[in-house]
């Protein structure tokens, strides 16, 4: 986060619009560019077994998603918000923030979050019965 921002409440402020208006950037790149060309934005749990093959499942789909054929084909949409989405975060940035360098070392950290979030999807089962819980 900017220094310049500050540890006060409008710097907090700042910091949660920021994260909220990148989040709104991402996914509404990510939803729309995969409605246009036709892949499905959602991740689908493997039907495999076996912790290795799940977990290579799980971070594959950080790059690849399926199209209307059913076809694995890269996710370039996913890909787009991620990096687009960090790019365009810095434009509010102070001056000092390059799109470029900046915005694409966010970029990677937020596809290594995606390959994050795929992993606890994909083994949210397990997770809910080691720790009992139910929802």
């Amino acid at each position: 986060t900017p220094d310049e921002w500050g540890r006060t409440p409008e710097g907090f402020g700042r910091r949660l619009g920021s994260s909220y208006g990148s989040s709104l950037i991402r996914n509404s790149v990510h939803d729309s560019m995969a409605a246009a060309v036709g892949t499905d934005p959602r991740y689908f749990p493997c039907a495999c077994t076996g912790i290795v093959h799940r977990s290579g499942h799980a971070l594959k789909m950080t790059l690849l998603t399926y199209n209307r054929n059913g076809r694995m084909v890269p996710d370039i949409p996913q890909l787009s918000g991620a990096y687009g989405g960090s790019m365009i975060e810095t434009m509010w940035y102070p001056d000092r923030y390059s799109p470029l360098v900046h915005g694409v070392q966010s970029g990677h950290i937020e596809v290594g979050l995606i390959g994050a979030e795929h992993l606890v999807q994909e083994f949210s089962p397990e997770l809910k019965r080691f720790f009992h819980l139910r929802f």
